[in-house]
């Protein structure tokens, strides 16, 4: 169950709590009761988004350390350029099946 889900419930909950006691109630603590579990959802998604960003900063760290931790590959533009030339003499030979 989605936390927008849970969300929903607890202000329903709230809400048919509030119809089941219209009696005992009076208008303001019932607005003050379902304003409190609409606050209640925006903060749980606010968390759920929180700890994603926590996460996603945390694996772009681990990246950054593997990546530091590999051995650096020395290519120089001129051996960049010899693989390239060599390349484009080579003739292309097409073969029928």
């Amino acid at each position: 169950m989605g936390v927008e889900n849970v969300g929903y419930l607890v202000v329903f909950c709230t809400g048919f709590l509030a119809v089941f006691n219209r009696d005992s109630l009076d208008a303001g603590t019932v607005g003050l009761s379902i304003c409190c579990a609409i606050q209640i959802t925006r903060t749980l998604n606010w968390f759920v988004r929180m700890a994603a960003d926590v996460e996603t900063s945390s694996v772009a760290i681990e990246r950054i350390k593997e990546y530091s931790e590999i051995a650096q590959v020395k290519f120089s533009i001129l051996q960049y350029t010899i693989m390239c030339s060599n390349f484009l003499n080579k003739a292309i030979e097409l073969k029928q099946c």
